[in-house]
């Protein structure tokens, strides 16, 4: 299963994330996208892969461009981290994502994926 992480390039949190996530689950495939418009199109030409989807959202502008693109999709494999506003969290509940969480919170997003992949060992 791969880990696709969508961030933007300075943000201090998903480069936190991003080394964690290499340290805890080598060799697994970790991908990251920097730029809205690639992620977009890798997330289109692999809808349907198993992969675990993690967006760093630092702006509301973003989510709406995301909106489009998850719309109806099955994202039981989503994990979305934000800021608390109160407008941010709105939105990312709106993609029913599998864990929300702030943007300080790394070792529980790596827990939540952790139990993720065992379950799709499992399955």
């Amino acid at each position: 299963m791969d880990i696709i992480l969508y961030a933007m390039p300075d943000s201090s949190s998903a480069q936190v994330l991003e080394d964690t996530l290499q340290k805890t689950f080598f060799p697994i495939v970790l991908k990251r996208f920097d730029t809205l418009q690639r992620f977009i199109q890798y997330a289109i030409e692999h809808r349907g892969k198993e992969q675990i989807i993690i967006i760093v959202i630092e702006k509301l502008r973003e989510f709406l461009d995301l909106h489009s693109l998850f719309n109806n999709d099955n994202l039981e494999n989503l994990i979305i981290i934000c800021d608390d506003s109160e407008d941010m969290i709105k939105l990312a509940h709106e993609f029913r994502p599998r864990f929300l969480a702030h943007e300080n919170e790394v070792d529980k997003v790596i827990a939540v994926v952790e139990k993720m992949m065992q379950v799709a060992k499992s399955t």
